[in-house]
């Protein structure tokens, strides 16, 4: 598991309310909840993460905030 701590500031990454994460296991590539708009698209091309090669899309509950991406 990568975790980024720190207190910076870095400008590459976008914030907002809601919760989306990026999950690889046993070589599959999972999207957990998308947040409230696409700044998920934003971060993940930051982190270097292909979209495309996503195999399951997990939603935890139907509220704009894990929905809205």
């Amino acid at each position: 598991m990568l975790v980024k701590i720190g207190r910076f500031c870095d400008m590459r990454w976008l914030a907002e309310w809601g919760f989306s994460a990026f999950i690889e296991f046993s070589g599959r590539k999972i999207l957990f909840d998308t947040g409230f708009s696409d700044v998920y698209r934003h971060n993940a091309k930051q982190a270097g993460i292909d979209l495309e090669d996503v195999d399951f899309l997990g939603l935890s509950h139907f509220h704009d905030d894990h929905t809205g991406g």
